[in-house]
């Protein structure tokens, strides 16, 4: 066990028991969104990559007219 864990274990702990599975639950739907947010940011980071060399060979292909009768 992490000291992290530890210490969420203590403070879960040193609440009553009749508090303690509510306080469990909320502390289940904050994690939900830290973990929701890191597997966010760390999808983003592996396709920014990407994403920046695609904006950059658009922006060094030749730039044609607009021409309507592509559409």
């Amino acid at each position: 066990m992490t000291t992290a864990s530890q210490t969420l274990s203590t403070m879960v702990e040193a609440l009553p028991l009749e508090v303690q599975e509510g306080a469990v639950e909320q502390f289940r739907t904050v994690i939900a969104d830290i973990m929701d947010d890191y597997n966010w940011d760390k999808s983003f980071k592996s396709t920014s990559a990407s994403l920046e060399a695609f904006a950059s060979n658009v922006r060094k292909m030749e730039k044609k007219a607009f021409d309507e009768t592509r559409l």
